[in-house]
């Protein structure tokens, strides 16, 4: 298992870059805390951790070897070569906290839906 030492003040529904971790939390975290990253069994361009504390579920850390572009809302990893459009997706989680859909061979997108009204109403309908 990795540690992550937060060195700022963590707001919830907003990705963080913490090279090379990406941080989602759940609810505020405070600075100056250490964090366990345990690796989750899901098969996409990131590697996917639940970050805990204190046996206590915060949020979720990504990593991925691929391109990745950090939105703040949303979190997407790519190859450039096969960027474009996709023939299929699956939804890999859906909580009213996260989403995340892997487009085969094409990458991954991870949305908070509570960042934006209409963002969460787009997800509910899909």
């Amino acid at each position: 298992m990795d540690s992550l030492k937060i060195r700022i003040p963590i707001e919830p529904h907003h990705f963080y870059t913490f090279s090379p971790f990406y941080l989602y939390a759940f609810q505020p975290i405070k600075p100056r805390r250490v964090v366990t990253l345990v690796p989750l069994d899901i098969s996409c361009m990131f590697q996917i951790y639940k970050v805990e504390r204190r046996d206590e579920f915060l949020g979720l850390a990504f990593r991925s070897g691929n391109q990745v572009l950090n939105g703040g809302a949303y979190l997407v990893a790519f190859m450039q070569r096969t960027r474009g459009r996709a023939d299929s997706s699956m939804t890999l989680m859906r909580t009213p906290d996260i989403v995340i859909y892997n487009y085969p061979n094409v990458g991954t997108m991870a949305v908070s839906p509570r960042v934006n009204q209409h963002i969460e109403t787009l997800l509910e309908e899909q």
